[in-house]
């Protein structure tokens, strides 16, 4: 357990916070929000990071990547012969 999973989901983080909780630089936190890619609130001129939304965002990510493996996998098996299907029991 660490100290980001007792706060509330509406808590705002900074991007070193999110960076430290994600395990990654806030640069790279601060390049996934000026690509769209990590959901973020403007307050002022600066940005902030709803705990909540990082949470369902990475479960996304987490999910949307397994999709893809799922994909590729279907896709891969889709390219076999019969014989090599018999060979591998799929």
């Amino acid at each position: 357990m660490t100290e980001f999973d007792e706060l509330p989901p509406t808590r705002l983080l900074t991007a070193v916070q999110v960076g430290q909780y994600l395990n990654v630089s806030a640069g790279t936190v601060r390049n996934w929000a000026l690509a769209d890619t990590v959901p973020y609130v403007m307050v002022g001129q600066v940005k902030r990071y709803r705990k909540g939304e990082i949470d369902a965002w990475l479960e996304r990510e987490r999910t949307a990547g397994t999709n893809e493996l799922e994909e590729a996998r279907q896709a891969a098996l889709g390219k076999l012969t019969e014989a090599e299907r018999r060979l591998l029991g799929v």
